[in-house]
């Protein structure tokens, strides 16, 4: 990647872990968690499953906030060529 963007007149200033290896396998897991979640029929004003939507918003939101810091924490330890997005600010000389 340096290499093409020195070959494009460009030079790199700072390059930064953004996201690890471990980002990749918690939203696979996400996803495949969100795909088996059961499905219930019924009335969008259905007030059992506003509720249950409800909690279930609440989690999501506690379980980002770990994550988050999870994935902050892979990045700044993953060696670079296990990132999967990388920042890289650049400038043309």
């Amino acid at each position: 990647m340096e290499a093409m963007i020195k070959g494009a007149g460009l030079y790199p200033q700072v390059v930064r872990k953004i996201l690890g290896p471990i980002e990749k396998i918690m939203m696979l897991t996400a996803v495949g968690m969100f795909c088996l979640w059961p499905q219930r029929s019924g009335s969008i004003g259905n007030s059992e499953k506003s509720d249950t939507g409800k909690a279930v918003v609440g989690i999501f939101k506690m379980v980002n906030v770990m994550l988050a810091a999870i994935v902050g924490i892979d990045a700044r330890v993953a060696p670079r060529f296990l990132s999967k997005v990388l920042l890289i600010r650049v400038v043309k000389r």
